[in-house]
């Protein structure tokens, strides 16, 4: 198919310094030593002012500078944490006096939005946020939770439960949205689970204005990335909205559908974008969409001639998910209108929790 069409570029409200967070940031797992005097009974909760004796690093160091294991740290709090390994995603973690937890870093100068930006959601018990921090190195420190759903829902799970965790995911997204934040972060690994569902790595999520977006940069991780994204295109909350799309098949059918069957020759630099954004395409294929999602990039975007010469040499049929017939109607009703190529077509957060598919479910 050959496009012959004039496209109109706009120009969009840029978050210059957000584009940056795709950047990858340090994890350490620390456990709790002991208490300042009296840190207890002064300090309450992680977002009031914090005593001015609170103990801290004496020496202003940045974070580049690696942290050795074994190394302390005074938080906020008047906690001291011991640094006691460099975490990789899905690492085993073991108990210390039951006390367990995660630092991490953010970019330099955006330590003080991030707190601002927790701040706001500390009250939602399923978005894990900060509980305390080490201002000298602009350091977050988290409750540690072990597990995370790209191993659980691995699990023989009933449905009931998976639609319950989809279905808690969803309203934890729903209170970002409603506050004007895109997440950026959908990803199975980034939704954690003990007894309930949490949100994490909310590090990486960016406040916007109404109708602005975030353009130039690839928010999340490329398996869950939206096409927009891929193409470097005005990034918003209805990105998440199709990442949370692909996490949903996950969660119900525990396929990773823009991973699943791709071969080592199939990345360049570490990264597959043509084959997953073909696959983007396919799965969600509807040409009066695709046409949207075009002019959407724009034909000032690099990646507008990449996609239509993908498209016209692609030789496979499509295969859209809504003909998936073995997929629960519903279900298939819901991801593709959360998942569609143009932006401006997709679910809202909250639309999506309305869907027939959830019902009057009370999960």
């Amino acid at each position: 198919m050959n496009i012959k069409r004039q496209y109109l570029w706009w120009k969009h409200n840029e978050l210059d310094a957000m584009l940056s967070r795709i950047r990858t940031r340090s994890t350490f797992r620390c456990l709790l030593l002991n208490f300042a005097s009296g840190a207890e009974c002064n300090y309450n909760s992680p977002f009031s002012k914090s005593p001015s004796d609170h103990r801290t690093l004496s020496s202003s160091r940045s974070i580049s500078q690696p942290l050795t294991i074994g190394e302390l740290l005074h938080g906020n709090s008047g906690r001291i944490y011991q640094i006691e390994e460099i975490l990789c995603e899905r690492s085993k973690a073991t108990l210390a006096e039951g006390r367990e937890f995660v630092v991490k870093n953010c970019l330099k100068g955006d330590f003080e939005y991030q707190q601002e930006l927790q701040r706001r959601l500390a009250s939602h018990r399923n978005l894990r946020t900060f509980v305390d921090t080490i201002p000298d190195l602009e350091l977050f420190v988290y409750h540690f939770l072990k597990d995370n759903l790209l191993q659980f829902c691995q699990r023989n799970l009933p449905v009931e439960i998976r639609k319950g965790i989809l279905k808690s995911s969803l309203i934890e997204l729903a209170e970002l949205h409603d506050r004007s934040i895109i997440y950026g972060e959908e990803t199975a690994n980034k939704l954690l689970h003990v007894t309930s569902v949490r949100v994490s790595d909310l590090e990486d999520s960016v406040i916007l204005s109404p109708g602005a977006g975030i353009v130039g940069g690839e928010l999340g991780k490329q398996f869950w990335r939206s096409p927009e994204s891929w193409c470097k295109a005005k990034q918003s909350v209805s990105s998440d909205i199709f990442s949370m799309g692909i996490v949903a098949i996950y969660i119900m059918d525990k396929q990773m559908i823009s991973y699943d069957g791709l071969k080592s020759e199939d990345f360049v630099d570490g990264e597959a974008w043509n084959q997953i954004i073909m696959r983007h395409i396919s799965f969600f294929w509807i040409q009066d969409d695709y046409l949207e999602f075009l002019d959407h990039i724009g034909e000032d975007n690099p990646f507008f001639d990449r996609v239509i010469d993908m498209v016209n040499e692609f030789k496979g049929p499509m295969t859209p998910v809504r003909k998936w017939s073995y997929l629960d109607a519903n279900f298939r009703d819901l991801v593709v209108n959360m998942a569609r190529l143009d932006p401006s077509n997709r679910l809202s957060v909250r639309e999506a929790l309305e869907h027939l598919f959830f019902g009057s479910d009370n999960t």
